[in-house]
């Protein structure tokens, strides 16, 4: 099956996202104490990682990473990094490093992440090839209207070699609403708009068959597809977040995103991960990410996975 993935690198919007931000710290508190909020939209940085880390947004959601308990101001970063080098017989090399910050100030949340993943692999001896190679970033704005609704702003860019984009830009305004918001497990979902450009590189878009031979016109000339892309599509999310105790979390989180232009661009996807607390500072997480694109750039296929793990360090 063919595929292709919306993911991330923002610093797009970051410093008008940092402004809301500032201005919106000196605003007065509710008088609820307002459940805390996922770290971004749909979507789950996942804690692990083999040199594929995804950020959220562009249809991978930032589902929530631990709970803050009916707290109303905080402040948190995370950095983690991880890596893997094969010698020998088998030689591959896989590296990403990962940073989440979140402020929360009363009723509004701020937050960002940025990622990097780099990779290569080499077949013949000494001839070595990137096989991944992509940066991600986000930026996340919430304000809590009551206890129970909440409207988000994010934005999210990516850079990848090997989906073909010289840039994806996602723009998603949303609502986001909470049915149980206990301190051990919270049930949410989310609705709103989601908008994405794409700004394709040039070897991508080539039109090829299936044995990667480029197409051409009655001219003789190669076929391309456009330079640059939009979308328009309706955004459906539902998360959920259990503490099983004070050292273990498990999170879960699917997403829909329907074109409303061309009914054949239908993405989903899906995360589930588990977070274990090794010591005060660090812990161990594990995460499995599936991503579906039914009308990906030519020569990409539909569906992606990652399984991964990684050691995470909360700084504050």
């Amino acid at each position: 099956m063919k595929s292709l993935f919306a993911r991330t690198l923002s610093a797009v919007l970051l410093c008008i996202g940092m402004s809301v931000f500032v201005l919106a710290a000196g605003a007065p508190a509710l008088a609820f104490a307002a459940p805390a909020l996922p770290a971004g939209t749909a979507g789950k940085q996942a804690p692990a990682s083999a040199g594929a880390t995804e950020l959220g947004g562009q249809g991978n959601f930032e589902a929530h990473q631990g709970f803050v308990e009916a707290i109303t101001d905080t402040t948190e970063l995370d950095l983690s990094a991880g890596g893997i080098l094969n010698t020998g017989n088998s030689r591959n090399f896989a590296a990403t490093s990962v940073l989440r910050f979140l402020a929360r100030r009363s009723r509004h949340q701020f937050g960002l992440g940025a990622t990097g993943n780099y990779g290569m692999a080499a077949v013949e001896r000494d001839a070595w090839e990137p096989s991944t190679a992509n940066a991600q970033g986000r930026v996340r704005y919430d304000v809590f209207m009551t206890k129970r609704w909440a409207a988000f702003l994010a934005t999210t860019a990516r850079n990848d070699r090997f989906q073909g984009l010289d840039l994806r830009l996602n723009i998603d305004p949303g609502f986001a609403h909470y049915f149980f918001t206990e301190t051990n497990h919270r049930v949410w979902s989310e609705f709103g708009y989601d908008f994405q450009y794409d700004r394709r590189r040039e070897q991508a878009r080539y039109v090829r068959d299936e044995a990667g031979v480029i197409q051409r016109d009655a001219s003789g000339d190669p076929i391309k597809i456009d330079k640059q892309a939009y979308r328009h599509a309706v955004r459906l999310f539902i998360g959920y977040t259990n503490k099983l105790d004070s050292r273990v979390s498990f999170d879960f989180g699917l997403e829909y995103l329907q074109s409303f232009l061309d009914a054949r661009q239908i993405r989903v996807n899906a995360d589930v991960s588990l977070l274990v607390q090794l010591a005060k500072r660090f812990s161990l997480g594990t995460t499995f990410t599936l991503k579906f694109d039914n009308d990906p750039l030519p020569g990409v296929k539909k569906i992606d996975t990652i399984t991964a793990m990684s050691a995470v360090y909360r700084w504050i």
